[in-house]
């Protein structure tokens, strides 16, 4: 270790002959005293675009947070309307009806009904048209 630090000093004082005594550094007239100031305009200047990107970020995490607020909503929204379709049988048609009870898809198991219960068509005409007052 003391060996480095004698060849740091032996470069050193090779430097310092080089330039007879002479400073090779030049700074500009009055450079010190105005360097406080500068140094603090500098500061003010980073901050305040610290401060704008903070707030951007703050804005853009707040509006993806209203997003995702919105998009919770419309999902619960959608799957509370598709469950309570799904239980509440709104899209099946409802067989409770009386008219729904009597209706035949077979022509013939109708005309076999009709004629085991004894009934013609003026006793149908009959109890339709009672059935209506």
């Amino acid at each position: 270790m003391n060996n480095r630090h004698d060849t740091d000093e032996r470069k050193l004082h090779g430097i310092a002959a080089t330039t007879h005594g002479h400073n090779p550094f030049s700074v500009p007239d009055r450079y010190f005293d105005t360097l406080p100031e500068h140094v603090m305009q500098r500061i003010r200047r980073q901050e305040a675009a610290t401060d704008d990107s903070t707030a951007a970020g703050r804005d853009r995490r707040q509006h993806r947070s209203r997003l995702f607020v919105r998009m919770t909503a419309a999902a619960a929204l959608t799957a509370f309307f598709a469950l309570t379709m799904t239980y509440t049988n709104i899209w099946t048609p409802d067989t409770s009806d009386d008219t729904n009870l009597f209706l035949a898809h077979d022509i013939e198991y109708t005309d076999e009904l009709l004629d085991y219960a004894m009934l013609d068509n003026s006793d149908i005409e009959y109890y339709l048209t009672e059935a209506a007052y």
